[in-house]
């Protein structure tokens, strides 16, 4: 799936006074416009705010909202669909490859040694 950062080609973010840039609301609408998929998780009040921030977004854009367990009820559940599905990447079950990219991740988030 395209992301809406591609789709819109901005980056999908306009840039306020200071540094820091933030998705406003009509650039969450046309996310949804190009992207439909993206119309029930963004009708959750807290994954509507985490995607306010671009990285965020553009995360959402990669994921798979359909199926009927496709909507998360909150922001980590959000969480925990983009690690499973960006990060482990489980739909490429092959020879344990999601196992594997969890505990290399996590190792590398916490500094954490395994045996």
């Amino acid at each position: 799936m395209e992301t809406f950062a591609r789709l819109s080609g901005t980056g999908g973010c306009r840039k306020r006074g200071d540094s820091h840039s933030t998705t406003e609301r009509r650039d969450l609408e046309e996310a949804i416009h190009q992207l439909p998929d993206l119309a029930a998780p963004l009708s959750v009040p807290s994954i509507r705010s985490l995607v306010r921030n671009p990285f965020y977004l553009d995360l959402a854009a990669r994921l798979n909202w359909t199926g009927p367990e496709a909507t998360p009820a909150g922001e980590l559940a959000f969480r925990d669909k983009a690690w499973r599905e960006v990060v482990c990447r489980e739909d490429e079950a092959i020879e344990g490859l999601p196992l594997e990219r969890d505990r290399v991740m996590v190792e590398l988030a916490f500094d954490v040694r395994g045996p």
